[in-house]
């Protein structure tokens, strides 16, 4: 179940189309509410509920052209309710659709969030594309790294690191 995280235009949607096209493994569009998931915190019965409609009521949902009965019945099932059998349980339920037996994500924005995914999904390995995005913020500097204080301090964390801090051209 490989998660493929990364920034725009680094190749994801082209990666994900490619595992997409294996007969056993099923990747969807962009989920996208695993952030608010992780959010829920809760690991018990009462979570289900809460779990149910964060998910159906993504504005995702649509494109993944699951029942809601199905998906409801399906966390019934989950005994007791966990979250991260709860997401387990809407990948299956997504690949089932397509007649696949194993599954994945590809989320870009999911990068700002991998310890929180590897809490709930420790089995998933995580495929980041980053390339380019250096030259993009020494291009592109005035509107990309200086976008804003939260943008610019997750940029540097991404980024200066992996170029020690040096600009270069």
């Amino acid at each position: 179940m490989p998660f493929i995280v990364g920034v725009p235009r680094s190749g994801t949607t082209l990666l994900r189309l490619m595992l997409d096209a294996h007969p056993e493994l099923c990747i969807p569009s962009e989920t996208h509410f695993l952030p608010g998931l992780l959010k829920l915190g809760g690991e018990t019965a009462s979570a289900c509920e809460p779990f149910f409609r964060a998910v159906t009521e993504f504005e995702t949902w649509d494109d993944f052209n699951l029942s809601v009965d199905e998906f409801a019945r399906v966390l019934k099932t989950i005994d007791p309710f966990v979250i991260s059998e709860g997401v387990r349980a809407f990948y299956r339920l997504y690949a089932a659709r397509f007649g696949k037996k194993r599954w994945g994500d590809k989320t870009p924005p999911y990068s700002l969030f991998l310890r929180e995914v590897e809490s709930i999904l420790p089995e998933a390995p995580f495929y980041s594309f980053d390339s380019g995005w250096e030259r993009c913020c020494l291009v592109c500097e005035k509107t990309v790294v200086r976008a804003g204080p939260g943008y610019l301090s997750h940029r540097e964390r991404l980024v200066l690191p992996h170029s020690g801090g040096q600009r270069s051209r």
